[in-house]
């Protein structure tokens, strides 16, 4: 091929040799016309000398002159199959494919690119040796242009190493300098990766350029910075922007606001962005959504003097959420507020309806919920899901007798309650002592479930009630309804009016229909505790364990609170060798009472056990060392254990009750130096103990 491209261009300089010899002029002599033939002649082997050079010249320093001349186009066929694998994803594919192809010519820019991609995910370390033969191999990939979509091929995806090593080898081995098409594709690769001083390098060269950079550069930088966090950086090219008369997106400049919401930054974005980057609408929506999380009131009042300076238009969300922040606050503004969204051309939703009276519970808002309801029954129509909104407003603010209201007003309306609307109403009226209202809830829902009879139950407990609690225990059982829960909450009645003997008929009740359990028993043993009964305790607690069930700390600290509380130290003390001989781990709440029976007795021999106790079980109440005590000729040893204190699972404040306990009963017992010696364990001046 290569003398077929020589051969040409001779035969064409020999014709036309050939028909200059023939031209004569006859003008000149034959020493001129022998001149003018040489300046032809060199004149026409220059022009294809230089046609010649540049097929065959490489500025490779590392491959053979004969090895890169300009091959012809791959075929068609590949380039498509390329393409195809490449939009797929198949990755593997172009790879195989082009591996086959590649020593057949070059490839069109499209599926070229889908090779670049597929090179970096499969063989990265062997991207920029293909690069280098493929630009040694095609002079067409030399291209400024060619080159700089190789570069924001590797830029788009990410490799920052395989970008910088690629614009390097093409600057020192093949001479093709970094465009301005690169250096854009470099910035907006440092921007996604969150290299701010590269992309600061880059962005300098782009500016002291001749030209600009480019709309589409700024855009995709300031997506780089978003997407990465960089709030300060990303606010600044934004403003860059503006001034280079750029536009920006609605939807980067929402994503703007929103990544200083979410560093917590929501009070300064205003003041830092305004005036060259207000807030779109959308973005004065995420605003205020962040105002209503964090109910913060005075931000919402400032963005809205903010939004009418700058006359930014706000959609109806942001009107609705305006009045939510005004609302959940409890701010007067509420009013005027919702007068301007009832005069907009928009209508409410009655989910948003549902919204604003879930605010108004939060604040206890009743004036205001009291207008929404009054609009919606002009408007639109109250419904169920909307009373029971309206009801939850006013039993927040623990007027369960005008929730009930509410409730007798919607079936005046004809509206029937839903399965969900009956327990929240029975624990109004429960609340409320409305016995009638829950009897009526019972009858309208003869497959009254569960909890529903408990809450009327319950509504039972305020007033001692027993009789009433065992009426609606027996329509329960009537029903069907025999859940443990049920008797356990007509237990609660009974303890709370200390009845002992309802208390032991309900259990032998339970017996017949369900199983008593833990809970039950323990309840009984309250009503022992009320009564003063120690020994009906301790019998209760033998049946419990006769029946099968196993008494946990709850149930023996009810019989340790009762000896102590009643001077049975010894029978006290018996309960708990009990206690930990069945390996029920003795809590703080049990160190508590201990402790309120040693302030009692003055004994300091029961400190010195209460003591014994907690370093026996490992109950521990300071990181200090071992010491001893000393109290006349008394040694009261305690090794304190030294990793601080470790009471289970139980609430921290069991162990705030063990040092306060434990900083009134020393004084009366030990002298100021052993006093102040201990007190480093337990912590001073009502302070928790370190742990």
């Amino acid at each position: 091929m290569a003398s077929s491209v020589v051969a040409q261009p001779v035969v064409a300089l020999t014709q036309l040799v050939s028909s200059v010899a023939e031209w004569q002029t006859p003008t000149l002599d034959d020493e001129e016309t022998s001149s003018l033939y040489v300046e032809i002649f060199v004149v026409l082997v220059l022009i294809i000398g230089f046609s010649l050079w540049g097929r065959w010249a490489t500025p490779s320093k590392n491959k053979k002159a004969g090895d890169f001349r300009e091959t012809s186009r791959v075929n068609a066929t590949w380039c498509k199959a390329i393409e195809e694998k490449g939009s797929s994803g198949d990755y593997k594919a172009v790879l195989k494919i082009w591996n086959t192809c590649k020593s057949g010519g070059s490839l069109g820019q499209s599926a070229f690119s889908h090779v670049v991609k597929a090179l970096m995910q499969q063989e990265p370390d062997r991207f920029i040796e293909e690069m280098a033969d493929q630009l040694a191999a095609h002079m067409r990939l030399r291209d400024p242009q060619a080159a700089g979509a190789i570069v924001d091929t590797v830029a788009n995806a990410g490799h920052i190493e395989l970008m910088e090593d690629l614009v390097q080898l093409m600057d020192s081995n093949f001479g093709i300098q970094t465009t301005v098409q690169m250096h854009e594709a470099m910035a907006g690769a440092y921007a996604y990766d969150g290299e701010l001083q590269k992309l600061e390098d880059r962005m300098s060269i782009l500016r002291n350029g001749e030209r600009k950079a480019s709309a589409r550069c700024h855009c995709n930088v300031l997506r780089g910075l978003l997407q990465c966090r960089e709030a300060d950086a990303a606010l600044q090219s934004a403003k860059e922007m503006k001034v280079l008369g750029y536009s920006i997106s609605p939807y980067l400049v929402t994503d703007l606001y929103r990544i200083f919401c979410k560093a917590g930054r929501a009070p300064q974005v205003m003041k830092l962005a305004l005036p060259e980057i207000p807030p779109s609408s959308h973005a004065a929506v995420m605003l205020l959504e962040h105002c209503v999380e964090k109910k913060d009131l005075a931000l919402a009042k400032q963005l809205q003097i903010s939004f009418e300076n700058e006359s930014t238009e706000l959609c109806p969300r942001a009107h609705e959420t305006m009045l939510k922040v005004l609302a959940g606050c409890g701010d007067e503004l509420s009013f005027p507020q919702f007068e301007k969204m009832k005069a907009l051309p928009y209508s409410m939703s009655e989910g948003f309806y549902m919204s604003l009276l879930t605010k108004c519970a939060e604040s206890k808002f009743l004036t205001f919920a009291d207008t929404v309801a009054a609009h919606v029954r002009t408007s639109l129509a109250m419904t169920v899901p909307l009373y029971s909104a309206h009801m939850k407003v006013y039993a927040a603010a623990e007027l369960f007798d005008k929730a009930c209201d509410i409730y007798e007003q919607m079936r005046q309306e004809g509206l029937e309650p839903d399965a969900a609307m009956y327990s929240p109403v029975a624990w109004y009226a429960s609340e409320c002592g409305r016995h009638e209202l829950s009897k009526q809830l019972a009858d309208q829902s003869p497959q009254f479930r569960a909890h529903r009879w408990m809450s009327s139950i319950r509504s039972c407990v305020k007033d001692k009630n027993v009789h009433k609690a065992m009426e609606y225990l027996a329509q329960a059982l009537a029903l069907g309804n025999k859940d443990t829960m049920i008797f356990n909450c007509t237990l609660d009645v009974c303890a709370a009016a200390g009845n002992v003997e309802k208390a032991r008929e309900l259990i032998s009740l339970m017996h017949k229909h369900s199983k008593p359990d833990v809970v039950t028993y323990n309840t009984a043993l309250k009503c022992y505790s009320l009564r003063g009964d120690l020994r009906g305790a301790k019998s209760m607690l033998r049946e419990m364990e006769a029946a099968g069930v196993v008494p946990n700390e709850v149930s023996y600290n009810v019989i340790v609170n009762m000896a102590f509380t009643h001077g049975s130290f010894s029978s006290a003390w018996d309960t708990i060798e009990t206690m930990t001989g069945k390996g029920i781990s003795v809590d703080c709440y049990t160190i508590s009472t201990l402790l309120k029976a040693v302030k009692k007795s003055n004994s300091l021999q029961d400190l010195n056990k209460v003591l014994a106790l907690m370093d026996r079980l490992k109950i521990r109440v300071s990181n200090d060392e071992v010491h001893e005590l000393r109290v006349g000729d008394v040694h009261a040893t305690s090794s304190i254990p030294t990793h601080g204190i470790d009471c289970g699972q139980h609430h921290l404040g069991s162990h705030e009750a063990v040092a306060t306990h434990l900083r009134n009963a020393l004084p009366r017992l030990l002298p100021t130096q052993e006093l102040q010696t201990l007190q480093r364990y337990v912590g001073r001046d009502g302070q928790r103990p370190r742990c």
